[in-house]
């Protein structure tokens, strides 16, 4: 929704500020928490001001002013309800004087409610706001009056008129009921589709790894948040165990030395400008703070939510016990080396690893990600075997939902492999969108970067034989 002037060629070091309005409960600090952990930005939660007492607001506005004025900071991210129309005059206030910058407003709405209702917001917010309890700063799930809180600011919520709104660059209505790693693309993609995302790669923002970062670091904040806000009970004294994030296989001293070895012998002549990963190991599961549901949105082969949480249960079990696997290739681009991962006679890695191609990374470009290592291994296999392939591949350019327009393309034109599909970017994005020239420029891009010269492969005559260790990882480890 585009209200004000469209922002075109934005400059990159211009800031960018994303108002955020909804009731309590609608998910506002959900995704600003996300939003600065994927942007590298500031938020500013009026809930943190709330110990100032009567000082509160003038410290969040002075707060406001004063981060808007730091060319430093990207992107500013304001986290208040915002449902009146002083509430947003005194944000624009705050915001003057600061360096230049775009202000886009987000509102977190129920699909279902008409334009000014907001009985079904109201019932969501007042069912997640009681599940959550004390896990929040200034708004506790147990007080009674939690009901008319609701009602009454939603009653009182006033419409944005047309000269306010044409003080944003941009308007989004976001989906409450989502589940906030889809949320999150899509925001994503429409604040791209607008031109405010200048400095920021998209197509790094939306991928797996990044939006399962973003929400793992949500669910560690929200349960410490949690831990912090939670009355003492008589005769507990434990902590909550931190939940495991990464299930690996990890080698000893002897195996990683045997990988080094391997990689120098045979592959890091050839490759230059790779740089040695340190930690060697086998991803089996990365779960990064999501439910089975996400997980399993991540992994389509794995069936559901149901084989997600039968994996957690059967790597919980095998925690500590030795695993053997064979490392019979290695496989490397521009950006990423990788030791491919086959199950050794008698083992059970097929059984335990969520990821197609299991794995070890060895080396990596400057400045890239390990899991890189994934686009790599899934565009070979593509290349090898198309059919089977695509969906996978495409799943790991976060362009799942683009399968069947893609597999029909594939068919009408007689491409047989991932590097074909990048050949012709141009004719495949018109066939995946259309009608949308914005997204079709984002799939040439994704597409593009997907593909960084060819990709080498080295065969092992003799598989590298290696025991290690199933182990779950948590945050910091």
């Amino acid at each position: 929704m585009r209200p004000g002037q469209r922002v075109l060629a934005r400059d990159a070091r211009r800031q960018l500020r994303l108002v955020v309005s909804g009731l309590m409960g609608s998910g506002k600090s959900t995704l600003s928490r996300m939003l600065a952990q994927l942007l590298g930005g500031v938020w500013v939660n009026q809930d943190e001001f709330s110990h100032r007492g009567r000082a509160a607001k003038r410290c969040f506005l002075a707060e406001l002013s004063s981060v808007a004025q730091d060319p430093n900071v990207p992107v500013l991210i304001i986290d208040k309800i915002n449902t009146l129309r002083q509430h947003r005059a005194e944000i624009f206030e705050a915001l003057q004087g600061g360096v230049s910058g775009d202000c886009a407003l987000i509102e977190m709405r129920h699909p279902t409610d008409h334009p000014g209702c907001f009985n079904n917001l109201v019932r969501l917010c007042l069912s997640r706001v009681r599940a959550r309890g004390h896990g929040h700063r200034t708004l506790m799930g147990s007080d009674p009056k939690l009901p008319s809180i609701l009602r009454m600011t939603a009653a009182g919520a006033e419409p944005l008129e047309e000269e306010e709104l044409a003080r944003f660059s941009a308007r989004f209505v976001v989906d409450v009921t989502a589940a906030p790693g889809n949320l999150l693309i899509h925001l994503l993609a429409d604040l791209d589709a607008e031109g405010l995302l200048g400095r920021f790669q998209i197509d790094e923002l939306i991928s797996h790894g990044s939006i399962a970062q973003a929400l793992h670091a949500n669910t560690v904040a929200e349960e410490q948040l949690l831990g912090s806000n939670r009355p003492a009970t008589a005769g507990r004294t434990g902590r909550k165990a931190v939940p495991i994030w990464l299930w690996t296989l990890e080698f000893g001293v002897e195996a990683k030395a045997a990988i080094r070895d391997l990689w120098s012998s045979r592959g890091y002549c050839l490759a230059p400008v790779l740089h040695n990963v340190e930690d060697f190991h086998v991803t089996l599961l990365y779960c990064g703070g999501g439910s089975d549901k996400e997980i399993a949105s991540r992994h389509s082969h794995l069936g559901g939510a149901w084989d997600v949480m039968d994996l957690r249960q059967k790597l919980q079990k095998l925690e500590g016990q030795e695993v053997e696997l064979l490392i019979a290739g290695l496989a490397w681009d521009r950006r990423v080396a990788a030791g491919q991962v086959m199950k050794a006679p008698g083992s059970q890695l097929e059984d335990l690893c969520a990821n197609l191609y299991p794995h070890v990374t060895l080396a990596v470009r400057e400045g890239v990600p390990p899991r890189v290592s994934n686009e790599m291994l899934a565009r070979l296999a593509a290349n090898e075997d198309l059919d089977a392939g695509l969906g996978p591949w495409l799943e790991q350019l976060s362009l799942g939902q683009y399968k069947e327009a893609a597999g029909q393309w594939c068919y009408e034109s007689g491409a047989a492999s991932a590097d074909e599909l990048v050949e012709n970017a141009g004719d495949l994005a018109e066939a995946m969108e259309p009608f949308d020239e914005d997204q079709r420029g984002r799939l040439r891009t994704v597409f593009t970067r997907a593909a960084p010269g060819d990709i080498v492969e080295d065969k092992l005559e003799t598989p590298l034989q290696l025991r290690c260790h199933v182990r779950g990882r948590r945050r910091g480890e």
